[in-house]
Order: structure tokens, then sequence, then C-alpha cells
């Protein structure tokens, strides 16, 4: 009935925007909704039925139970999740099921457990989710034979549409890793396959256990965190083939943080670009707010996340999306308007219902749509309402894809790692590293290119610079945060980039509120009033570019899909004080250059036509009274 193709889930052979809910998706024993000593049976039932009737598809699951070797082999047991998939089933719902948790009971020590620099063993803390060391051969042969055991017994479920790799997948944000005797072994491997030391050298290379002086060389450094960077996100595209091989017609994705636009990115590990060519979507959590300051960071997230699933032709999900039980159905509304609009094809909130308040339970009572003895939360009502809508512009929302402005902000894990190794000295400072407490000023940098160009009615991608040559987001602008730190390889790209027509502007050193810099910009005298001197409006004017949009009212963002004869617009009112936007507000958009038939706003319970004006510089409308936000239809 149901099938995951290309990151769009199909019921009955038919796309679908795929909304679901989280339920038992830990392995911590002490995150569950309903204690072992009560019926879990009869309970999952209800919620599995109470969950269907508010129009959720989809269930995530984890693997809770057995995975041992017997005799050399692989053996599985899985009581519980095993009921979950066929109740789910009976339930009429699709399920995505995470295969690897904490550790596998196969043979467990000091030996395959990561290290950090001072050589001792990562201790236990329950949000840390990879444990073992990724260059650990004995690891790598079980976690690969466990994988293809787990994917092989889920295999046999019909409803199961994908498997999970991991769950928030990165290195401890306290602490650095990982100095298991196996991965510096595998670094200096990797030091001459890449050509950047000779087999000699790398023979007798040590890591760095402490961040550069000022007056070091961070080269060693660098190569030290780009290692671990690659080594991680290849580990979880090892095993997602391997599940894969095994069940080919599941899609395998991960969940991961949003670490690359967070400081301690090299330290984390995760790489949107690098699972979006190897896994079958884009897979990330996110719980940040959708109003005030962090309106535009969590926008910046999810458009790195689509970004990277659009330049391999596929498609983003939020495997995690914030149902916490204090959350207003004001602001579940809002969240799924800036979502939907960005392009994310797939939400699985966090989660259906909330756990229950052990003594220790890490998150007792705090994520759910119900509270943990099964009574509503406040949203409950609105955002039912809300996911009848969704499933109301269902055909909308699938078969049409983000509007591409020409605009884009170049991703550099070499910067990245570069900042790292410069602006994190003295670690005795750093609070033990704290990963997101480092400085590392491109994650800054990076955010106000792409809040800058937000601000301007423009909704940018993000690329590397080796995506430039195929341009397959068809970027006319690209914007650099910062230039130091580049590879030559990443130099030499923008340079060709440049030379094919490709406009580059760079974010100038000289102060706080530098303006932008474009090499064949006027200058004037020494200072370069001009060449430095560039707002984003500038240089949208010399890169001929029109914003998507001009808004009256001061808090609405408008983020544009484009399907066959129309363009779905969603309507997002971030202010901080949810007042209303009041009817009768203009919004121009300029993109809009075919002339509009109809245009009618969406909100849930309600569909009213909108007027409109067909211009020669675009369509302007005028809009109704907005609430949390709005989907606004033009067909053409």
């Amino acid at each position: 009935m149901y099938q995951l193709k290309n990151g769009i889930l199909h019921r009955a052979n038919r796309k679908i925007f795929a909304l679901g809910q989280s339920y038992y998706p830990s392995f911590h024993p002490q995150k569950h909704p309903v204690p072992p000593d009560q019926d879990r049976f009869g309970e999952m039932k209800k919620d599995f039925a109470d969950m269907a009737a508010a129009g959720f598809e989809l269930v995530r699951l984890a693997a809770i139970g057995q995975v041992r070797r017997d005799n050399g082999k692989i053996v599985v047991d899985f009581p519980l999740p095993d009921q979950l998939c066929a109740e789910a089933e009976k339930a009429g719902l699709a399920a995505i099921v995470r295969l690897q948790g904490y550790t596998y009971d196969l043979p467990d020590s000091r030996e395959i457990i990561m290290w950090n620099e001072h050589d001792e063993t990562m201790p236990f803390q329950w949000g840390w989710f990879v444990r073992h060391c990724l260059n650990h051969p004995a690891v790598i042969r079980d976690e690969c034979e466990a994988t293809e055991a787990c994917a092989a017994h889920f295999d046999a479920f019909d409803n199961v549409v994908g498997f999970q790799i991991y769950n928030e997948p990165a290195y401890p944000s306290k602490g650095l890793y990982d100095y298991h005797p196996a991965s510096i072994a595998a670094w200096r491997k990797w030091l001459v396959e890449t050509g950047r030391k000779p087999a000699e050298a790398a023979a007798r290379m040590e890591p760095p256990r402490r961040y550069p002086e000022r007056d070091q060389d961070p080269s060693d450094w660098i190569s030290w965190r780009l290692f671990h960077l690659q080594r991680l996100n290849d580990y979880l595209n090892l095993l997602a083939a391997e599940a894969k091989a095994v069940s080919p017609a599941r899609e395998v994705m991960t969940c991961c943080m949003p670490c690359p636009l967070m400081p301690g990115n090299s330290l984390r590990g995760e790489d949107y670009f690098r699972l979006a060519e190897k896994m079958d979507l884009v897979g990330i959590t996110l719980y940040f707010a959708t109003c005030g300051a962090y309106y535009y960071y969590t926008s910046e997230i999810l458009a790195l996340a689509e970004s990277a699933a659009a330049l391999y032709g596929k498609h983003a999900w939020l495997m995690e999306y914030n149902a916490g039980v204090g959350l207003t159905g004001f602001a579940w509304e809002r969240d799924a308007y800036t979502a939907a609009g960005a392009g994310i094809k797939g939400i699985l909130y966090y989660q259906w219902r909330a756990d229950y308040a052990y003594p220790d339970s890490p998150e007792p009572g705090i994520f759910g749509m119900l509270r943990s003895d099964r009574s509503r939360t406040e949203k409950f009502d609105r955002a039912v309402a809300m996911t009848r809508l969704l499933r109301e512009l269902s055909d909308c929302l699938v078969n049409a894809e983000k509007f591409r402005s020409g605009v884009a902000v170049l991703f550099s894990e070499n910067v990245n790692a570069w900042c790292d190794a410069v602006e994190n000295t003295d670690p005795e400072k750093k609070q033990d590293h704290v990963s997101f407490v480092n400085l590392e000023s491109n994650t800054e940098r990076t955010f106000r290119c792409w809040k800058d160009f937000a601000r301007a009615g423009i909704s940018p991608d993000f690329v590397r610079a080796c995506d430039l040559e195929d341009n397959k987001l068809n970027i006319r602008l690209l914007i650099v945060p910062q230039e130091a730190g580049l590879s030559d390889e990443e130099k030499q790209q923008l340079a060709a980039f440049r030379k094919r027509g490709g406009q580059v502007a760079t974010l100038e050193h000289f102060c706080v509120d530098a303006g932008y810099a474009l090499p064949d910009a006027p200058t004037d005298g020494e200072w370069g009033a001009y060449r430095s001197n560039l707002e984003a409006e500038h240089l949208l004017l010399r890169a001929g570019i029109e914003p998507l949009f001009r808004a009256e009212a001061p808090f609405l963002d408008v983020k544009v899909l484009t399907g066959d004869g129309y363009f779905l617009l969603s309507l997002i009112n971030h202010d901080l004080f949810e007042r209303p936007i009041p009817a009768g507000s203009a919004l121009e958009l300029p993109f809009c250059r075919r002339a509009v038939k109809e245009a009618w706003f969406f909100v849930p319970g309600r569909k009213e036509p909108v007027l409109f004006c067909n211009e020669k510089r675009g369509c302007k409308l005028t809009l109704p009274e907005i609430s949390a936000g709005g989907f606004l239809l033009l067909q053409l």
C-alpha cells in the first residue's frame, strides 16, 4: 500500500506529502510512553488508531531488542518492534525503522569504544549515539553484519518503507575524538591516499591532541578534523548500502542535527552533502523556533538540507520536528508552513505521546501531541486541522519543487575546519572542548550572508565549490562568506565559475558591518568604498536578479514552490509576538511574470479567493488577514 520512491511517500502508487509521528523511537530504557508493567500492547493499538484518525500515515520506531552473535552468526530478536509494525499495518500506517542503537550485544570493551585526546574511553551519555571506533575492523564487520540482519528481519513487513541509519549521528559534543589506535592508523593511510603526505612521513605522524597555538601551522589539525568528518559520513553511507542491498525496496536515510551550520561543525562531523550523494533522502532533526531571530536560522538549516538533496535529484525530510508538549497551536501551524514552503517532502513529529516520567528519564513528559496519560495537549486540535490542510494540498506540495532564484551561499568544510583550527586556540579556556561554545566565525558569517539575502526577498541555496561546474541549481550569483581557509582546489573552482560568467561576491573582513565585494566593482581610492560596500540588494541589481517578493507586512516571509501550471506560496508570519497581519496588506511577486488566472488562500478549515493584478513587472495581490501563515495557490 505504501512505498518510498526518491524521497516521496506513495500510497497506492500515488504521491503524497508524508506526515508521521515517532513512537518508541529510542533504545533508551527510560524513554517509553508506557511503563513495562502496564498494557503496552493495548495502549499502542489505541495510539495507532488515533494517529490514523488525526491524518498521519507514517510511524517512526526503533529496532528495540537483541542483536547478538551466536556461533559466529548474527541473531536478532525484536518482540516489541514486531508488534509495532504489525499493528501499524492494521491501522493503515506505514513505518520507518531505525536499525542502529547505542550498541549491539556484541563483544564490547575498551578496544572498540572511541578514545578522547587523553586516551580515555568515551563515557556513556544517552544523547551520544555513535560510540564505537568507526575505523576498527571488528566494529565495521559487526555493524555491517548486524545491519544486514536487522534489515532482513524488517523486510518481512510490507508496511515498512524505509530504514533509518543511526539517530543524530555525530562525534560527542564534549571532548576531542577519536584517538583510538585504529583511527590513528586509518588517518595515516588517508594522508597518503589524499596526497597530503608521502608514505614515509605519514607513518611517523602523530595526531595533534590540542588546538594549535597562534604561531603554529594549523594544517595537521585541519587534516585530522577533515579525516574524521569524512569517515563518519562514509561509515553511515556504508551501513545504508548494506541495508539497501538486503532490502532494495526500502529507502535509507539518517537523521542529522543542524551541526553543519553550528559552531563545532568540524568536531561533530555531520555533512548533509556527503550523505545526500549516497542515501535516498536527506533526513534532519530540527527544534529551533520559527519566529523572532530564530526564524531565519531555522530557514537556513532547511535550505541547506533541501539544497544538498536537490543537487543529487533527491528530497529532504524532517525526521524529527518539534511536537513539544507546551508548543502552541499557532507555533505548530507556523512550523508546518515554514517546512513545507522550504521544499521538505516529509515531516515526522517528535512525538505522538510523551515519555512516561520515570525518576531518571532523560525527557520525561516533554514531547508529544498527547501527554503520557493520553490527555490532549493545547495544540492538538489546531495541529490536526493543519495536518488535514497539508493532506488537502498534498498533490500541489509533492509535485512542486523549490523555486530557485539563482543565488547561493558557499558551504566549505575546509573553511569550517580552518576556523576551528585558527580561532579555537588555548583549549584550557574552552570549557573542556564543548563544541557548541566554540568560536568559528564562518558559521556566523554564513548565517549573515544567508539572512541578508532572505530579508532582501530571496531564498538562497547552498552549494560547495565542487558543485559549480555542473551547476545543477542554476546559480548565477554565489556569495562567499569567508575566503580564508579555502583550499587551492576550491579557489580554482570559484575562478572557473567566474570565467563561465557566474558572479562571485565575498563578505569583507573590514568591520562587523562590512559590505559585500565584487572583484570587478568600481573602487574609490585606496579604501574601495564601492568595491566592498555593496548590500545584498546591490548585488541582486548587478546580477539582474529580482527578489521573489516584496511584502508590506514587516514580519511576513514568502517561500515559493513551482509546479506544472501553478505556484504554491507558503506565507509565514514570523512575528515573535504572534500578532495577526491585518487584511489588506499588499504583496508583490516580481518573479511571477506569467499571467495568473486564479489566486486562492488556504488556512485550516478555510479557502478563499485573493484579489490580484497581473502587471508587466509581476503579480500584485491584496492579502486577507494572516494569523500564523497560509498557503497561496496561484493557478497559471
